[in-house]
């Protein structure tokens, strides 16, 4: 399998939602495989019609992700992001309030009051300038498509997000020898695995961690001028079989 490492810069105010307790939006410190895949594929493969409640878990009933094959390692910053809170407050803002939506029907312009989006509150970002990396997965040609400069949109605001340096591209063989892994998201039962590992982050659902252990495939790239290497557990890697299935 292919791998490319994609380093990006956050061009303002990110928020990537890890809770939502009435009105207090917090954000991830991490950035998710699936956030990922829908800004860094500007949503090719997005499924369009009725959205039922029971998809909101799945992501692949929102993409038909085996039709692009590509995936994309969570995104790590470099270091613990800047973050800050901004307070708002549509009501008293001179702004189009959220708290109402106009209609058109046979009867004419209406306006009518919506109950179901928050008004007030506090949004936590992660500031501009912060750097993150990730790792793509895939066909090569899908990952020699990436080019220095480009841009895409990421997050609950669509924040801008540009592609500032880039490896080449490497392939993934055994015998990764010292080297620690990419922190990939993994359940807890899955540690067992590693032989030594790092919890960087955890959510409700699963933990992103690295470490060192049997049956890592690796690969050699170079970035700006730098050889270093990308390490994956092939155990995880045949968890993705809609990838494994495309490219091998």
């Amino acid at each position: 399998m292919n791998v490319r490492r994609l380093v990006f810069r956050v061009c303002g105010y990110l928020t990537l939602v890890q809770s939502d307790f009435g009105t207090e939006y917090r954000t991830y410190q991490f950035i998710s495989s699936e956030a990922l895949y829908a800004s860094l594929t500007r949503g090719a493969t997005r499924r369009f019609g009725r959205i039922e409640a029971d998809m909101n878990r799945d992501f692949h009933q929102w993409y038909e992700v085996s039709s692009y094959p590509v995936w994309f390692l969570p995104g790590i910053f470099d270091g613990p992001p800047k973050r800050e809170e901004h307070v708002f407050n549509v009501v008293d803002e001179l702004t189009p309030s959220t708290s109402e939506y106009s209609s058109v029907s046979a009867k004419g312009w209406k306006v009518s009051k919506r109950t179901s989006l928050p008004t007030y509150g506090l949004i936590e970002s992660i500031k501009p300038g912060q750097v993150f990396s990730t790792v793509g997965l895939g066909e090569k040609r899908l990952l020699e498509g990436f080019e220095k400069g480009q841009t895409f949109l990421l997050g609950k605001k669509r924040v801008m997000i540009q592609l500032m340096h880039l490896s080449c591209v490497g392939e993934l063989r055994p015998g990764a020898g010292e080297d620690e892994c990419w922190p990939i998201p993994v359940r807890p039962d899955s540690l067992r695995r590693f032989t030594s590992y790092t919890v960087h982050y955890a959510t409700p659902e699963f933990l992103i961690a690295s470490g060192k252990g049997e049956g890592l495939l690796s690969a050699s790239v170079l970035l700006e001028d730098k050889e270093g290497a990308i390490a994956i557990p092939e155990w995880w890697l045949e968890g993705l079989t809609w990838l494994r299935q495309k490219t091998g």
